[in-house]
């Protein structure tokens, strides 16, 4: 088998949901976390660099 077929119930949110302003996690924080993540990739896969 090759492709598995997932179902998941969306709810319907609330106009005021849809509109409502939330702070998200910032950008820097991400980049921290992408370099970090990208650098234990590097040294796993040394001798064969497979990642961008």
């Amino acid at each position: 088998m090759d492709r598995i077929n997932l179902q998941i119930v969306v709810h319907r949110l609330k106009p005021g949901e849809m509109t409502e302003q939330t702070t998200g996690e910032a950008s820097k924080s991400i980049r921290d976390r992408v370099t970090v993540a990208r650098d234990r990739a590097r040294s796993r896969f040394k001798s064969n660099l497979i990642c961008s």
